[in-house]
């Protein structure tokens, strides 16, 4: 792979919302001669499905039992969704988990735009309900500011 040849040192596979796409993705990475730790991150349609409508609760438990998996994550859904998911990950795993949501704005695929939409949760307020619930890694997706990383940043390292 270019990625492990050209000196990467862990790869992030983002935003998958297939089950079948997962176990192939997982398959492929691990025949791999250079082994490269990575995660696997979830496209969810809600707080107990992939994007296409697979059981998470399979999906993790079968995760789990491929020794190349070296994290489990979620993105690219809305900052609601990450308590519920990562208590559903947390139970079935140690493995670390990664979030990184959306903060809320929705995207329109036919005109190719934002709209942003007056957000109810915060990464101030959902990103200590995130760590309390297991998360180890977290960031933020589509429309995440770098104002939004220092918010991060400060809530989990507050001496910093």
């Amino acid at each position: 792979m270019t990625l492990i040849d050209a000196g990467a040192d862990l790869l992030s596979v983002d935003t998958m919302p297939n089950f079948q796409e997962i176990q192939a993705v997982v398959g492929i990475l691990a025949t791999l001669d250079q082994r490269i730790p990575y995660w696997i991150s979830f496209s969810v349609r809600n707080q107990r499905q992939l994007s296409d409508g697979t059981d998470l609760n399979r999906v993790v438990a079968w995760l789990r039992q491929q020794p190349s998996v070296g994290g489990i994550g979620i993105n690219c859904t809305k900052m609601e969704n990450i308590t519920p998911l990562v208590k559903l990950i947390r139970a079935q795993t140690k493995l670390p988990i990664i979030v990184y949501p959306n903060p809320g704005d929705l995207y329109d695929p036919l005109t190719k735009t934002w709209t942003t939409v007056p957000h109810v949760d915060s990464f101030t307020k959902e990103v200590p309900h995130w760590l309390a619930a297991g998360a180890n890694i977290i960031g933020g997706c589509c429309r995440t500011t770098p104002a939004d990383i220092a918010q991060i940043s400060r809530l989990i390292r507050p001496s910093v």
